[in-house]
């Protein structure tokens, strides 16, 4: 078969969506319709559409519109069932001429309660992206926008790598480990004394083992006498 006999005019156009997530070049869609059948069947979000009939069938958002200016929560699937690379994830390109191989390692998406399996991908000792768990048990392929692209927090600047405690200088200033926690107990004790043990409230993680679970309603119950506690999982 020679290649030249299908060169010519291409099925698609470039789409100069501004969405930070989600590359939209068409000129490698071939109309298989997966990404339109998965945000319609498996998400519900009837997002993405095709417009036009024969050759110039083309993939578009409602009104031919933007992605962001659509019901698109941007969920990540369409990218995952894109079989040619039409649709692309923006922040894992971003890595492309970072140096080191591309590795994937499985891990649980860090927010909410429902623990949905990841992978991980990573160059060197830098995450760049990641991928929904097809074999994940609670979430069979699927992620969120948070779960799929909200991962920037792990290698910020901002982020704190070391307890941090106010001084009487106003400011915040590093100390170890037990001097955070025994300011953070005396702050404990300070609001019980002055406002009484309603004034505490606890909130437990959906994710966390049993003896974690456990241990958290105990420190309310039996340290403050009180009922307060729930799980992020009611959320």
């Amino acid at each position: 078969m020679q290649p030249g006999r299908f060169q010519g005019q291409q099925s698609g156009t470039s789409n100069d969506d501004d969405n930070p997530f989600i590359l939209r070049d068409y000129d490698h869609c071939i109309s298989c319709y997966r990404c339109v059948r998965v945000c319609a069947e498996q998400e519900g979000d009837y997002a993405i559409t095709m417009m036009n009939r024969g050759f110039e069938t083309q993939i578009t958002a409602e009104f031919n519109n933007r992605l962001k200016e659509s019901a698109c929560t941007f969920c990540g699937q369409c990218v995952q069932t894109c079989p040619t690379g039409a649709l692309g994830d923006r922040k894992a390109m971003r890595a492309e001429s970072l140096p080191g191989k591309l590795k994937k390692t499985r891990s649980v998406c860090p927010y909410c309660g429902v623990g949905c399996q990841v992978d991980l991908l990573s160059k060197e000792d830098k995450l760049v992206g990641i991928q929904p768990a097809m074999d994940g048990p609670a979430n069979e392929g699927a992620l969120c926008i948070k779960g799929q692209f909200a991962f920037d927090f792990v290698q910020h600047d901002d982020r704190l790598t070391k307890p941090l405690v106010r001084g009487d200088d106003g400011e915040l200033h590093e100390v170890d480990w037990n001097t955070a926690l025994d300011h953070a107990a005396e702050g404990f004790r300070k609001v019980l004394k002055e406002h009484g043990r309603h004034a505490v409230y606890g909130v437990a993680s959906g994710r966390a083992p049993n003896e974690a679970a456990y241990t958290m309603q105990k420190f309310i119950r039996a340290g403050f006498g009180t009922n307060q506690i729930d799980n992020c999982s009611r959320a």
